[in-house]
């Protein structure tokens, strides 16, 4: 049984071992970012995300063990989704499905009109998951974030 809730606090932890679990197994992924990447995420920066009030941080879990998480923050009436993962043995279970439709929810009670989040332009299950959901590609950006190309995404919310 899946369930997606809002972390809790004393439970960035069980993020940050997320994290590391999910990322590196991420085939889209370019390797020789991995070590920025999870510095940049580091716990004190994820706390100070999380204490915002524009915040939202997701867990999902499978009959209680953690499996995925989706976190970002409303921007202007613009939620921009940071980061989502699954542990690659649960994909394909609905489960980043069942996390993006919250974060929609959420996203609409904070008043905002439209989501936002990129993928690598190479991650084409991401990127049919995201159409599947109405999401479309607005730009690509080449050559970007340490110069990687990225397609960021997005929906307008109804």
């Amino acid at each position: 049984m899946i369930e997606v809730r809002n972390l809790k606090r004393g439970e960035m932890d069980v993020l940050i071992g997320l994290m590391k679990k999910i990322v590196p197994n991420i085939e889209y992924y370019p390797r020789k970012n991995l070590k920025i990447f999870m510095r940049s995420y580091s716990k004190k920066h994820l706390l100070e995300i999380f204490g915002r009030k524009e915040s939202v941080f997701l867990l999902a879990l499978d009959s209680g063990k953690p499996v995925g998480f989706l976190f970002g923050w409303n921007e202007y009436g613009v939620f921009w989704i940071d980061w989502l993962g699954v542990e690659k043995h649960k994909r394909r279970r609905h489960i980043a499905t069942a996390m993006i439709e919250s974060a929609e929810k959420k996203a609409r009670k904070m008043g905002c009109h439209k989501i936002f989040l990129d993928t690598s332009c190479t991650n084409f299950p991401a990127l049919n998951l995201y159409k599947k959901l109405g999401y479309s590609v607005e730009a690509t950006l080449r050559r970007h974030w340490l110069k990687w190309n990225y397609d960021l995404i997005g929906k307008f919310l109804k």
